[in-house]
């Protein structure tokens, strides 16, 4: 079953065209990787499928009673709700539904007819279908496996920081469970946990799935098809990531030797035109013509590329540094009372290239933030 497809789609900005005539079918229960450089437009087609940007021509077409969910790349929640209450009203439907059954036992207790009793079974089932005694396990779930603690739940929202504004986002959509998930960089803001997490659920998940991720792991856990942007154009692969680059290498190779020969056949007739054209004849000097009004009329090739050269960062310090280049002994630093690290110790040397990990909200940010002199250190000393 089809749930998703697009014919002849295309969108610019101004002058600059940044879809041309893309399509695609995505069927029910495709989990689909949607890749390409920043800028390529992947979420200005996310958008566009959303309706939240116009489409220039094209038609997109959603299977009937379809829902469709969309996560942006960046939410700014700013509610005073808390996470659990604002996961909460995904569900209102279903605590409606409770409250109607509330006030039918209530009307038991002295109506006993038919009518009543039947209304009465009716919803009970439909409670049941929508998994109504399971919501809170299910909001609690959720919000554990993105990285939520127990105290965290209750707390307003707008007093969350933003990565975990931007988890509380994709926690309510999870919860909606939509037919069609739109997903613009999932892993935004989630640690390893989080990611791992998040990379089983929705290995589970049972509906579509369009997902724009750079992340190359995640993407092979999950995706059963790849789309790549590239030149304004939108080229389909069957498979995970790794998949798509096997497949990738083999069409680039192709398309090389079909450009390689075009190249050859390019020199040998360049080189007999030349030839005729050096001999004086008028019967040469025709077949030279005549070669050139083909080769005129011939597609010429561009030279095929594997992948896009990408931009590259020259970074110069002002200084040469010696061996030791950073010393921190005993770092604190707390917000108010809350502690967020204390007895931080470690050396870095010329050379070293290190990553900083840990769970959300463990200070990473926090101590980068301190390196760079944005924010006062508690205690301790950098050398």
């Amino acid at each position: 079953m089809i749930a998703l497809s697009c014919t002849n789609l295309s969108k610019t900005y101004g002058i600059e065209p940044i879809l041309e005539d893309i399509g695609f079918t995505i069927n029910a229960f495709d989990k689909v990787g949607l890749i390409g450089v920043n800028g390529a437009g992947k979420t200005t087609l996310m958008k566009i499928l959303m309706g939240i940007e116009t489409k220039d021509s094209g038609d997109i077409f959603i299977a009937k009673d379809f829902s469709v969910g969309y996560l942006e790349q960046n939410t700014n929640l700013d509610i005073s709700h808390s996470a659990y209450d604002y996961c909460e009203e995904v569900f209102s439907d279903v605590y409606d539904i409770e409250q109607k059954l509330r006030a039918l036992e209530l009307k038991m207790q002295d109506d006993h007819s038919e009518d009543v009793l039947s209304e009465y079974s009716r919803l009970q089932d439909q409670f049941e279908q929508m998994d109504g005694y399971s919501i809170s396990s299910r909001i609690r779930g959720v919000l554990s496996g993105l990285g939520f603690s127990e105290s965290d739940y209750l707390k307003p929202i707008n007093q969350l920081s933003g990565g975990q504004k931007s988890r509380v986002g994709v926690a309510r959509l999870l919860l909606k469970k939509p037919d069609i998930l739109l997903l613009d960089e999932p892993t935004n803001h989630l640690d390893i946990a989080a990611i791992k997490w998040l990379e089983g659920f929705l290995s589970d998940y049972k509906g579509t799935i369009i997902m724009i991720s750079h992340d190359r792991y995640f993407l092979d856990q999950i995706a059963t098809r790849i789309f790549e942007i590239e030149d304004c154009e939108l080229s389909t692969y069957n498979g995970n990531y790794s998949s798509f680059i096997v497949q990738k290498k083999a069409l680039f190779e192709a398309e090389l030797k079909k450009y390689e020969k075009q190249q050859a056949e390019l020199i040998k007739q360049e080189t007999l035109i030349r030839k005729f054209k050096e001999r004086g004849t008028e019967k040469l000097a025709k077949r030279a013509q005549s070669r050139e009004k083909r080769l005129s009329h011939m597609e010429i090739l561009e030279q095929p590329k594997l992948f896009k050269a990408h931009f590259k960062i020259d970074l110069k310090s002002g200084m040469k540094s010696g061996k030791d280049v950073l010393v921190a002994r005993n770092l604190q630093k707390s917000y108010g009372e809350k502690p967020v690290f204390h007895d931080v110790n470690f050396e870095i040397y010329k050379g070293d290239r290190i990553g900083l990990i840990g769970p959300n909200g463990v200070g990473k940010t926090t101590l980068f933030k301190i390196l760079l002199s944005q924010i006062d250190l508690g205690s301790g000393e950098l050398l």
